[in-house]
């Protein structure tokens, strides 16, 4: 399978995608490697798309003033969204592992990363359509963590699993809420 078909069915067939990814057996050093890469990846496009459209004004100086300090956040978030699929999915009876967890959030990133570059397009060439496209990727988000937690952990009820994927989002939202204020 092609990277353009890896992309493509991604976006229409997550679970079968994710199967097939978790197939290939890669090595967990490989997995690392990925992992920290679309991080830094992600973060220079997001500078790149702030200092397009202005933005760290709006969110803060500090929070985008180092670059080593946005990767870090990066990959924090990014392990931590790795460690909640793998024990949220595990609690709920998955079957899934950390290092399988770490490979589709990986991928995951990937596919958001991808996912920036028209928005970042957009902010210089229809800014309009700026806030339609981030408000896709966060559907799309959704729509890929579901079928891939699905296939991580062997669980049948799409509505179940993005169900618990809200609710995960809203506490740590809810958790997270009075250390951001400093922030925004």
């Amino acid at each position: 399978m092609t990277l353009s078909d890896l992309i493509t069915r991604s976006i229409t067939e997550p679970r079968s995608v994710a199967q097939y990814l978790l197939g290939l057996n890669l090595p967990v050093a490989l997995h690392w490697q990925a992992f920290v890469l679309c991080a830094v990846l992600s973060t220079l496009l997001t500078s790149v798309t702030l200092a397009i459209g202005g933005a760290p004004e709006m969110i803060g100086d500090q929070a985008l003033a180092s670059p080593v300090a946005t990767v870090l956040l990066e990959v924090v978030i990014n392990l931590v969204a790795v460690v909640l699929v793998t024990g949220a999915g595990q609690m709920a009876g998955g079957q899934g592992r950390f290092a399988e967890a770490l490979l589709l959030v990986t991928w995951v990133q990937f596919l958001l990363l991808l996912w920036q570059v028209p928005q970042c397009a957009a902010l210089i060439l229809a800014p309009s359509l700026f806030l339609p496209l981030v408000a896709a990727g966060i559907v799309l988000l959704f729509w890929l963590l579901t079928g891939f937690t699905m296939a991580l952990h062997g669980f049948t009820s799409p509505l179940r699993v993005f169900g618990a994927i809200l609710a995960v989002f809203f506490l740590i939202g809810a958790a997270a809420a009075p250390f951001m204020a400093p922030v925004i």
